[in-house]
């Protein structure tokens, strides 16, 4: 990290470099510039950017996605980089508000060579309601697959990843959403059977669960523990026998710092669910079928720690 710069996600390139997604977060104040590069153009909002380096580490580019005029085109949620599953490039998405204030909202999808080069880049977002999306999956015929908001409906997407071309929009939800926009993330991931699992949160108090088909059309919808209210869903993550890992951040004591991360079934059935003091960033199962939770504990004086916990496939501490 470099000031309030993070790095979230790192990834192999084809020639042994590597490309990292990351996020500066300003807070409203200015940072200098560092390695001959400019800094985003708003500090006060979140930029995401894509940093390469070579196989000695070194820095080689870099590209932050905030615009020259900050209310041209304002990108504000951290960027999604994915692998293609054919190993033959990565698909970046990125949140944006562009015309901001009264404008509209959107994302964009960014396609990437082997070696982190753009090949193409598209927008998607509608003049006539907010629209948002913050989470892509590889379906099983090798398309994109969204799950997003459009008002107050969730709306599934799929992309053509050759040619970034959408090229088939459902609604699949009339409710669950508080007929309000709702800026909270939606989890989506693709199982081995064709179908694919959301996972969101409405602006209320209710958390769900949505399975959809290889067209992505809804199979079914129910609550995720609904006695636990405003809750966050953050990541998720597929293991070998195709159980789905989810975290959340727990929102209902501001006094405190806490987590949960859950297994869950293919059927949807939640499997345990275990707590965590601060913030649970990433959880993966290794390929022994332990699961490591990766966290970031706040501490008085305004300090954070990062913490790696070891968990056995029960979720039990090793």
């Amino acid at each position: 990290t470099y000031g309030t710069a993070t790095f979230n996600q790192v990834f192999q390139r084809n020639d042994g470099g590597f490309i990292v997604a990351g996020e500066f977060r300003g807070f409203g104040f200015s940072i200098p510039s560092f390695n001959g590069f400019s800094q985003p153009a708003a500090p006060g909002n979140n930029s995401p950017f894509l940093a390469h380096f070579n196989a000695n580490l070194e820095l080689e580019d870099f590209r932050h996605f905030n615009a020259t005029i900050p209310w041209d085109n304002r990108l504000y949620a951290a960027g999604l980089l994915k692998p293609k599953p054919d190993g033959d490039g990565f698909i970046y998405m990125l949140g944006f508000c562009t015309g901001f204030p009264g404008g509209f909202l959107g994302y964009q999808l960014l396609d990437l060579d082997a070696n982190g080069i753009q090949l193409n880049r598209a927008s998607f977002f509608n003049f006539n309601d907010l629209k948002f999306a913050r989470d892509f999956t590889f379906l099983e015929d090798g398309t994109i697959g969204v799950v997003g908001q459009e008002g107050g409906y969730l709306y599934s997407y799929q992309v053509d990843p050759s040619s970034l071309f959408q090229f088939r929009r459902r609604r699949i939800s009339d409710d669950g959403t508080g007929e309000t926009f709702n800026n909270n993330p939606i989890l989506l991931e693709a199982l081995d059977d064709g179908r694919a699992i959301c996972f969101y949160t409405d602006p209320v108090e209710k958390n769900y669960v949505q399975f959809l088909d290889t067209n992505l059309d809804t199979l079914s919808r129910w609550d995720l523990e609904p006695e636990l209210i405003d809750q966050y869903h953050y990541e998720s993550s597929v293991c070998a026998n195709g159980d789905i890992l989810l975290t959340c951040f727990d929102l209902t004591d501001e006094s405190i710092e806490r987590s949960f991360v859950y297994r869950i079934s293919p059927e949807g059935k939640s499997l345990w669910r275990k707590s965590y003091n601060g913030r649970v960033q990433q959880v993966e199962e290794a390929r022994d079928g332990r699961i490591f939770v990766l966290a970031d504990l706040f501490y008085a004086g305004g300090k954070r720690v990062a913490t790696l916990y070891k968990l056995n496939e029960n979720g039990q501490l090793q």
